[in-house]
Protein backbone atom coordinates (compact mmCIF):
# COMPACT_ATOMS: atom_id res chain seq x y z
CA UNK A 1 0.00 0.00 0.00
CA UNK A 2 1.30 3.42 -0.95
CA UNK A 3 0.91 5.45 2.25
CA UNK A 4 2.28 8.90 3.03
CA UNK A 5 2.87 10.95 6.17
CA UNK A 6 1.28 14.35 6.64
CA UNK A 7 0.57 16.75 9.48
CA UNK A 8 -1.91 19.37 10.58
CA UNK A 9 -1.40 22.21 13.05
CA UNK A 10 -4.37 23.58 14.96
CA UNK A 11 -3.12 26.97 16.12
CA UNK A 12 -4.31 28.16 19.54
CA UNK A 13 -7.08 30.43 18.20
CA UNK A 14 -8.57 27.46 16.32
CA UNK A 15 -8.63 25.06 19.26
CA UNK A 16 -12.28 25.83 19.92
CA UNK A 17 -12.87 23.50 16.96
CA UNK A 18 -10.20 20.92 17.83
CA UNK A 19 -12.65 18.12 18.69
CA UNK A 20 -14.47 18.43 15.35
CA UNK A 21 -11.17 18.57 13.45
CA UNK A 22 -9.65 15.59 15.28
CA UNK A 23 -12.81 13.51 14.76
CA UNK A 24 -12.77 14.29 11.03
CA UNK A 25 -9.03 13.56 10.76
CA UNK A 26 -9.62 10.13 12.32
CA UNK A 27 -12.30 9.40 9.70
CA UNK A 28 -10.10 10.43 6.77
CA UNK A 29 -6.59 9.39 7.86
CA UNK A 30 -4.71 7.17 10.27
CA UNK A 31 -3.97 9.45 13.23
CA UNK A 32 -0.53 8.55 14.60
CA UNK A 33 0.06 11.11 17.36
CA UNK A 34 -1.28 14.33 18.83
CA UNK A 35 1.29 16.74 20.26
CA UNK A 36 0.44 19.80 22.33
CA UNK A 37 3.33 22.19 21.74
CA UNK A 38 4.13 25.31 23.70
CA UNK A 39 6.59 27.85 22.31
CA UNK A 40 8.05 30.59 24.49
CA UNK A 41 5.53 33.44 24.10
CA UNK A 42 8.25 36.09 24.06
CA UNK A 43 9.85 34.40 21.04
CA UNK A 44 6.72 33.07 19.36
CA UNK A 45 7.12 35.42 16.37
CA UNK A 46 10.72 34.28 15.83
CA UNK A 47 9.61 30.65 15.81
CA UNK A 48 6.78 31.50 13.42
CA UNK A 49 9.22 33.30 11.11
CA UNK A 50 11.54 30.29 10.96
CA UNK A 51 8.67 27.85 10.49
CA UNK A 52 6.95 29.68 7.62
CA UNK A 53 10.10 31.22 6.13
CA UNK A 54 8.47 34.65 6.19
CA UNK A 55 9.40 37.81 8.06
CA UNK A 56 6.79 37.85 10.81
CA UNK A 57 7.66 40.42 13.49
CA UNK A 58 6.21 40.40 16.98
CA UNK A 59 2.45 40.95 17.01
CA UNK A 60 2.20 40.46 13.25
CA UNK A 61 -1.27 40.02 11.79
CA UNK A 62 -0.53 36.31 11.31
CA UNK A 63 0.47 35.85 14.95
CA UNK A 64 -2.67 37.68 16.13
CA UNK A 65 -4.79 35.66 13.71
CA UNK A 66 -3.37 32.25 14.67
CA UNK A 67 -2.73 32.98 18.36
CA UNK A 68 0.48 32.47 20.31
CA UNK A 69 -0.69 29.96 22.90
CA UNK A 70 -0.36 26.18 23.01
CA UNK A 71 -1.18 24.55 19.69
CA UNK A 72 -1.85 21.01 18.52
CA UNK A 73 0.24 19.04 16.05
CA UNK A 74 -1.50 16.07 14.44
CA UNK A 75 0.69 13.50 12.66
CA UNK A 76 -1.27 11.38 10.20
CA UNK A 77 -0.76 8.63 7.67
CA UNK A 78 -2.65 8.95 4.42
CA UNK A 79 -3.16 5.35 3.35
CA UNK A 80 -4.44 6.32 -0.09
CA UNK A 81 -2.72 9.55 -1.18
CA UNK A 82 -4.13 11.11 -4.34
CA UNK A 83 -2.14 13.76 -6.18
CA UNK A 84 -3.55 16.48 -8.41
CA UNK A 85 -3.48 20.23 -9.04
CA UNK A 86 -4.97 22.79 -6.70
CA UNK A 87 -4.82 26.59 -6.60
CA UNK A 88 -2.79 27.80 -3.62
CA UNK A 89 -1.55 31.17 -2.34
CA UNK A 90 1.63 30.46 -4.36
CA UNK A 91 -0.16 29.54 -7.57
CA UNK A 92 -1.28 26.21 -8.99
CA UNK A 93 0.54 23.32 -7.33
CA UNK A 94 0.70 19.54 -7.79
CA UNK A 95 -0.01 18.17 -4.31
CA UNK A 96 -1.78 15.63 -2.11
CA UNK A 97 -5.40 16.64 -2.62
CA UNK A 98 -6.57 14.62 0.40
CA UNK A 99 -4.45 16.73 2.72
CA UNK A 100 -5.06 20.01 0.92
CA UNK A 101 -8.84 19.64 0.70
CA UNK A 102 -9.04 18.64 4.37
CA UNK A 103 -6.96 21.67 5.40
CA UNK A 104 -9.18 23.93 3.30
CA UNK A 105 -12.29 22.57 5.01
CA UNK A 106 -10.82 22.96 8.51
CA UNK A 107 -9.92 26.55 7.69
CA UNK A 108 -13.52 27.20 6.66
CA UNK A 109 -14.54 26.04 10.15
CA UNK A 110 -12.00 28.17 12.01
CA UNK A 111 -10.79 31.10 9.91
CA UNK A 112 -8.19 31.55 7.20
CA UNK A 113 -4.73 30.17 8.13
CA UNK A 114 -5.75 29.09 11.65
CA UNK A 115 -5.07 25.51 10.55
CA UNK A 116 -1.85 24.53 8.79
CA UNK A 117 -1.44 21.36 6.73
CA UNK A 118 1.32 19.85 4.62
CA UNK A 119 0.82 19.48 0.86
CA UNK A 120 3.39 16.78 0.14
CA UNK A 121 6.05 14.59 1.74
CA UNK A 122 8.81 17.20 1.36
CA UNK A 123 6.80 19.80 3.25
CA UNK A 124 6.09 17.16 5.91
CA UNK A 125 9.82 16.45 6.32
CA UNK A 126 10.52 20.18 6.64
CA UNK A 127 7.78 20.78 9.22
CA UNK A 128 8.48 17.63 11.23
CA UNK A 129 12.15 18.53 11.55
CA UNK A 130 11.51 22.09 12.70
CA UNK A 131 8.71 21.19 15.11
CA UNK A 132 10.07 17.97 16.65
CA UNK A 133 13.74 18.02 15.60
CA UNK A 134 13.43 14.58 14.01
CA UNK A 135 13.53 13.05 10.55
CA UNK A 136 10.89 10.47 9.59
CA UNK A 137 12.95 7.42 10.61
CA UNK A 138 13.81 8.82 14.04
CA UNK A 139 10.25 10.02 14.60
CA UNK A 140 8.94 6.52 13.81
CA UNK A 141 11.41 4.93 16.23
CA UNK A 142 10.73 7.39 19.04
CA UNK A 143 6.96 7.60 18.86
CA UNK A 144 5.85 4.33 17.20
CA UNK A 145 4.61 2.86 20.50
CA UNK A 146 3.95 6.09 22.38
CA UNK A 147 0.68 7.41 23.71
CA UNK A 148 -1.52 9.38 21.35
CA UNK A 149 -1.27 12.68 23.26
CA UNK A 150 2.18 14.11 24.03
CA UNK A 151 3.01 17.48 25.57
CA UNK A 152 6.13 19.37 24.47
CA UNK A 153 7.43 22.69 25.77
CA UNK A 154 10.22 23.74 23.44
CA UNK A 155 11.04 26.18 20.66
CA UNK A 156 12.02 25.28 17.11
CA UNK A 157 15.23 23.29 16.87
CA UNK A 158 18.35 25.49 16.77
CA UNK A 159 16.64 28.35 18.61
CA UNK A 160 19.48 28.62 21.14
CA UNK A 161 22.21 27.48 18.77
CA UNK A 162 23.36 24.04 17.64
CA UNK A 163 24.98 21.22 19.57
CA UNK A 164 27.24 20.28 16.69
CA UNK A 165 27.77 20.60 12.97
CA UNK A 166 26.26 17.11 12.62
CA UNK A 167 23.00 18.50 14.02
CA UNK A 168 23.14 21.41 11.55
CA UNK A 169 23.42 19.02 8.59
CA UNK A 170 20.77 16.70 10.10
CA UNK A 171 18.31 19.60 9.97
CA UNK A 172 19.38 20.92 6.55
CA UNK A 173 19.02 17.45 5.02
CA UNK A 174 15.27 17.48 5.70
CA UNK A 175 14.45 21.13 5.14
CA UNK A 176 16.19 22.58 2.06
CA UNK A 177 18.13 21.38 -1.01
CA UNK A 178 21.83 22.27 -0.56
CA UNK A 179 25.42 21.15 -1.08
CA UNK A 180 28.71 21.91 0.66
CA UNK A 181 30.70 23.12 -2.33
CA UNK A 182 34.30 22.37 -1.25
CA UNK A 183 36.74 21.88 1.64
CA UNK A 184 34.40 19.26 3.06
CA UNK A 185 36.76 16.31 3.47
CA UNK A 186 37.22 16.71 7.24
CA UNK A 187 33.64 17.79 7.96
CA UNK A 188 31.76 17.44 10.21
CA UNK A 189 34.31 16.04 12.67
CA UNK A 190 36.79 18.86 12.15
CA UNK A 191 35.88 22.43 11.39
CA UNK A 192 37.26 25.81 12.29
CA UNK A 193 35.42 28.22 14.55
CA UNK A 194 35.58 32.00 14.75
CA UNK A 195 36.18 34.63 12.13
CA UNK A 196 38.42 32.44 9.93
CA UNK A 197 35.98 29.55 9.71
CA UNK A 198 34.34 29.26 6.34
CA UNK A 199 31.87 26.66 5.02
CA UNK A 200 30.73 27.25 1.44
CA UNK A 201 27.08 26.27 0.94
CA UNK A 202 25.05 26.40 -2.25
CA UNK A 203 21.31 26.21 -1.50
CA UNK A 204 18.02 26.63 -3.33
CA UNK A 205 17.02 29.77 -1.40
CA UNK A 206 19.27 31.90 0.81
CA UNK A 207 16.51 33.44 2.95
CA UNK A 208 15.00 30.03 3.69
CA UNK A 209 18.42 28.64 4.63
CA UNK A 210 19.19 31.67 6.80
CA UNK A 211 15.96 31.26 8.77
CA UNK A 212 16.32 27.49 9.14
CA UNK A 213 19.92 27.88 10.35
CA UNK A 214 18.95 30.75 12.67
CA UNK A 215 21.93 32.50 11.07
CA UNK A 216 22.97 36.11 11.52
CA UNK A 217 24.45 38.27 8.80
CA UNK A 218 28.17 38.83 9.35
CA UNK A 219 28.31 41.77 6.95
CA UNK A 220 26.41 45.05 6.71
CA UNK A 221 25.99 44.95 2.94
CA UNK A 222 23.09 42.98 1.48
CA UNK A 223 25.42 42.17 -1.41
CA UNK A 224 27.41 39.89 0.90
CA UNK A 225 26.35 36.35 1.72
CA UNK A 226 28.45 35.66 4.80
CA UNK A 227 26.54 34.48 7.86
CA UNK A 228 27.39 33.11 11.29
CA UNK A 229 25.74 30.36 13.31
CA UNK A 230 26.27 29.35 16.92
CA UNK A 231 27.68 25.82 17.13
CA UNK A 232 28.51 24.55 20.63
CA UNK A 233 28.85 28.16 21.86
CA UNK A 234 31.30 29.03 19.08
CA UNK A 235 30.61 30.98 15.92
CA UNK A 236 30.99 29.15 12.63
CA UNK A 237 30.80 31.22 9.45
CA UNK A 238 29.04 30.15 6.29
CA UNK A 239 28.87 31.66 2.82
CA UNK A 240 25.31 30.99 1.67
CA UNK A 241 25.36 30.90 -2.11
CA UNK A 242 21.98 30.44 -3.76
CA UNK A 243 20.39 29.68 -7.10
CA UNK A 244 20.28 32.89 -9.14
CA UNK A 245 23.14 34.72 -7.37
CA UNK A 246 25.52 34.32 -10.34
CA UNK A 247 28.08 32.51 -8.24
CA UNK A 248 27.87 30.05 -11.11
CA UNK A 249 25.58 30.08 -14.13
CA UNK A 250 22.03 29.59 -12.81
CA UNK A 251 21.52 26.42 -14.86
CA UNK A 252 24.75 25.00 -13.47
CA UNK A 253 23.76 25.88 -9.90
CA UNK A 254 20.51 23.97 -10.38
CA UNK A 255 22.35 20.98 -11.82
CA UNK A 256 24.85 20.97 -8.95
CA UNK A 257 21.99 20.66 -6.46
CA UNK A 258 19.89 18.26 -8.53
CA UNK A 259 22.86 15.91 -9.09
CA UNK A 260 24.22 16.09 -5.54
CA UNK A 261 25.43 13.02 -3.65
CA UNK A 262 25.64 12.08 0.03
CA UNK A 263 28.99 12.39 1.76
CA UNK A 264 28.88 11.07 5.33
CA UNK A 265 26.01 13.09 6.86
CA UNK A 266 25.71 15.91 4.33
CA UNK A 267 25.40 16.62 0.60
CA UNK A 268 28.19 17.54 -1.81
CA UNK A 269 28.44 17.96 -5.62
CA UNK A 270 28.98 14.81 -7.64
CA UNK A 271 32.54 14.24 -8.87
CA UNK A 272 31.91 15.85 -12.27
CA UNK A 273 30.45 19.07 -10.89
CA UNK A 274 32.91 19.16 -8.01
CA UNK A 275 36.08 19.18 -10.11
CA UNK A 276 34.80 21.76 -12.62
CA UNK A 277 33.23 24.03 -10.01
CA UNK A 278 36.57 23.98 -8.18
CA UNK A 279 38.38 24.79 -11.44
CA UNK A 280 35.96 27.65 -12.15
CA UNK A 281 36.39 28.95 -8.58
CA UNK A 282 40.18 28.93 -8.88
CA UNK A 283 40.48 30.45 -12.37
CA UNK A 284 37.56 32.90 -12.38
CA UNK A 285 36.88 33.88 -8.78
CA UNK A 286 40.35 33.84 -7.23
CA UNK A 287 43.30 36.13 -7.88
CA UNK A 288 45.78 33.27 -7.72
CA UNK A 289 45.64 29.49 -7.54
CA UNK A 290 46.75 28.03 -4.22
CA UNK A 291 49.07 25.02 -4.17
CA UNK A 292 46.46 22.68 -2.67
CA UNK A 293 44.17 23.49 -5.61
CA UNK A 294 46.98 22.79 -8.08
CA UNK A 295 47.52 19.42 -6.40
CA UNK A 296 43.83 18.60 -6.88
CA UNK A 297 43.89 19.71 -10.52
CA UNK A 298 46.92 17.53 -11.16
CA UNK A 299 44.87 14.61 -9.83
CA UNK A 300 41.71 15.57 -11.79
CA UNK A 301 43.23 16.69 -15.11
CA UNK A 302 46.80 15.35 -15.01
CA UNK A 303 48.23 18.86 -15.36
CA UNK A 304 48.95 22.05 -13.45
CA UNK A 305 49.66 24.08 -16.59
CA UNK A 306 47.35 27.10 -16.53
CA UNK A 307 46.65 27.27 -20.27
CA UNK A 308 45.67 23.62 -20.34
CA UNK A 309 43.43 24.08 -17.29
CA UNK A 310 41.79 27.05 -18.99
CA UNK A 311 41.05 24.90 -22.04
CA UNK A 312 39.45 22.25 -19.82
CA UNK A 313 37.20 24.92 -18.32
CA UNK A 314 36.28 26.48 -21.68
CA UNK A 315 35.41 23.07 -23.14
CA UNK A 316 33.27 22.24 -20.11
CA UNK A 317 31.38 25.55 -20.25
CA UNK A 318 30.73 25.23 -23.99
CA UNK A 319 29.67 21.58 -23.78
CA UNK A 320 27.07 22.38 -21.09
CA UNK A 321 26.00 25.74 -22.52
CA UNK A 322 26.99 27.57 -19.31
CA UNK A 323 27.95 31.24 -19.21
CA UNK A 324 30.58 33.08 -17.20
CA UNK A 325 28.59 35.29 -14.82
CA UNK A 326 29.54 38.22 -12.59
CA UNK A 327 28.50 37.27 -9.01
CA UNK A 328 26.04 39.36 -7.01
CA UNK A 329 28.34 39.11 -4.00
CA UNK A 330 30.87 41.95 -4.33
CA UNK A 331 33.51 40.00 -2.43
CA UNK A 332 33.72 37.33 -5.15
CA UNK A 333 36.21 37.97 -7.92
CA UNK A 334 35.53 37.87 -11.66
CA UNK A 335 38.68 37.39 -13.71
CA UNK A 336 38.07 39.11 -17.05
CA UNK A 337 41.27 37.58 -18.44
CA UNK A 338 39.49 34.25 -18.27
CA UNK A 339 35.89 35.31 -18.89
CA UNK A 340 36.68 37.98 -21.53
CA UNK A 341 33.99 40.05 -19.79
CA UNK A 342 34.58 42.78 -17.24
CA UNK A 343 32.74 42.93 -13.95
CA UNK A 344 30.14 45.65 -13.39
CA UNK A 345 31.58 49.17 -13.00
CA UNK A 346 30.00 49.66 -9.57
CA UNK A 347 31.50 46.38 -8.40
CA UNK A 348 34.96 47.32 -9.75
CA UNK A 349 34.88 50.58 -7.79
CA UNK A 350 33.76 48.92 -4.55
CA UNK A 351 36.29 46.11 -4.95
CA UNK A 352 39.11 48.62 -5.60
CA UNK A 353 38.41 50.68 -2.49
CA UNK A 354 37.77 47.57 -0.37
CA UNK A 355 41.23 46.28 -1.21
CA UNK A 356 42.79 49.61 -0.24
CA UNK A 357 40.80 49.64 3.01
CA UNK A 358 41.91 46.15 4.02
CA UNK A 359 45.53 46.83 3.06
CA UNK A 360 45.55 49.90 5.33
CA UNK A 361 43.86 47.91 8.08
CA UNK A 362 46.51 45.17 7.85
CA UNK A 363 49.32 47.75 7.92
CA UNK A 364 47.91 49.39 11.05
CA UNK A 365 47.55 46.00 12.71
CA UNK A 366 51.15 45.00 11.82
CA UNK A 367 52.49 48.27 13.22
CA UNK A 368 50.81 47.58 16.52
Amino acid sequence: MNCEYGLFIIWSNARKKEKEIIDDVKNRFELKNIFEIEWTKEFFSKNLTRFYGQNLPKNSSKEKHCGNGKFLLLIVNDNNPIYGYRSTSKGKKYLNVNMFDSKTMYRSWTGQHMVHGTNDINEFKHDLMLLLGLNIDDYSKKYSNSEEYIQIKDDIIGFNGWRSLEQVFYVLNETIPYVVLRNFHELPEKHEVGIHSDIDILCSNRDDARKILNAKSAMKSKKRTRYSINVDNNYVYMDLRYIGDNYYDKKWEMNIINDRIVNKCFYIPNDYNYKYSLLYHALVQKGRIAQDYLDKFNMFFNTTEIETLKKHLYDFMKENDYNFVDPVDYSVGFNYRITKTRMKVSKRIITFFSRIYYKIKRCIKNEK
